[in-house]
């Protein structure tokens, strides 16, 4: 049995990653000569990527107990859900470059039924779910 809430450092490199990501637009309209919204994309970028995305990080959870995995993610539409690892057919792992320099990436498990993505998740909690699925 194992459990999973991103902390503090996990949010963090989110807020730098997202941050920089969305700032990208920004730097594309400066290199049109639109320099005049920069601020406003510079902006919007630093208030989605530097309080959104994390915040919304923060509210995600799972657990696996019994070859059982639960999760919880959302504010005000909490969505949860419950997956018997037996069912799972296929699993997935991505990776930006900042996520395999800091050791998380985004985990995903293929049922027939649906995809369960588990975004910042540590290395060790990836091997351990991979070593709880049963190979297919």
């Amino acid at each position: 049995m194992f459990s999973f809430s991103p902390g503090k450092r996990e949010q963090r490199r989110c807020r730098l990653e997202s941050t920089l990501l969305l700032s990208l637009p920004a730097f594309l309209l400066w290199g049109a000569g639109l320099s005049a919204f920069l601020p406003v994309f510079l902006g919007l970028a630093a208030i989605v990527g530097g309080w959104l995305f994390p915040f919304f990080l923060a509210l995600f959870t799972f657990r696996v107990e019994n070859a059982e995995l639960s999760w919880q993610k959302g504010l005000f539409f909490v969505r949860c859900g419950r997956l018997d690892l037996s069912q799972v057919c296929a699993l997935s792992f991505f990776q930006t470059p900042l996520q395999k320099k800091w050791g998380l990436g985004l985990f995903c498990l293929h049922t027939p039924t649906q995809t369960v993505r588990l975004p910042f998740v540590p290395l060790s909690c990836v091997q351990a779910l991979r070593a709880l699925c049963p190979e297919k």
